[in-house]
């Protein structure tokens, strides 16, 4: 019996990808009309990721969705680049910075998943051109794909960014998974071989400095249970070398 099934199914004409590894009882779902948002991940029946399905089908902030091309915020909603300043005209929640990008929110298309004996795979992506309303606040052709990929023991997510234009292209990515505490938080623990945390502003903002973690109360390099956490940090400095799967 192969260990890896792939099913596609249809919630209000949306696509859902489903992933699973049958052997280790894991699985992964992804929406691809919902910014390529990975809402699920499950071991055993228990859900691990925290999904809003109201807020998912209104391309809210929820489940684990893609930051692309600005994967912070935008101070005021200007930046500039090669001498270039750039206003961005979208408002979100009254806040007057841009935050998150605007790839979250936007159709993506997919490909067939890949069945292997090793791993599944499936990869979606979204192409931005002048078509895009945001095109004019961010002048810049690209094409984003995410292939996630479900081993034995990991889930890995492989990016690609392809610049379309004839210019030089600004840009940052990341993820923002909302992860659910089980069973409960003080029996959760989070270890993260990091040293450093961007400083930010009241506005969250990063000022450019990196402040050391050690032995402060944003030190999560050593079992802290999260119910002694308040977070809304960018860590770096991470020792790869330390992360085991």
């Amino acid at each position: 019996m192969n260990q890896y099934k792939s099913t596609i199914e249809f919630i209000e004409k949306n696509p859902i990808v489903s992933l699973e590894n049958l052997e280790k009882n894991i699985s992964i779902k992804i929406s691809p009309h919902h910014g390529s948002n990975l809402f699920s991940i499950k071991r055993n029946g228990v859900e691990y990721i925290n999904t809003n399905f109201e807020t998912l089908k209104n391309n809210g902030f929820t489940g684990n969705y893609v930051l692309f091309p600005f994967p912070n915020r935008v101070e005021n909603k200007k930046y500039t680049f090669s001498g270039k300043d750039y206003k961005i005209n979208i408002d979100r929640f009254g806040i007057k910075d841009l935050i998150h990008g605007f790839v979250f929110d936007k159709k993506w298309e997919f490909e067939e998943p890949i069945h292997n004996d090793n791993f599944i795979s499936c990869k979606t992506f979204f192409q931005f051109n002048q078509k895009n309303e945001e095109f004019k606040f961010f002048p810049f052709e690209f094409a984003i794909s995410l292939n996630y990929i479900l081993t034995n023991n990991r889930i890995k997510i492989v990016y690609q960014i392809e610049n379309l234009s004839s210019n030089v292209m600004p840009f940052g990515f990341g993820l923002h998974p909302f992860f659910k505490t089980i069973p409960d938080k003080e029996s959760v623990f989070l270890s993260i071989p990091t040293t450093s945390v961007m400083e930010t502003d009241e506005n969250l903002i990063p000022t450019g400095r990196l402040l050391s973690t050690i032995n402060t109360p944003q030190d999560i390099s050593n079992n802290q249970s999260v119910a002694n956490l308040s977070l809304d940090h960018v860590y770096t400095n991470i020792d790869r070398k330390k992360i085991h799967f």
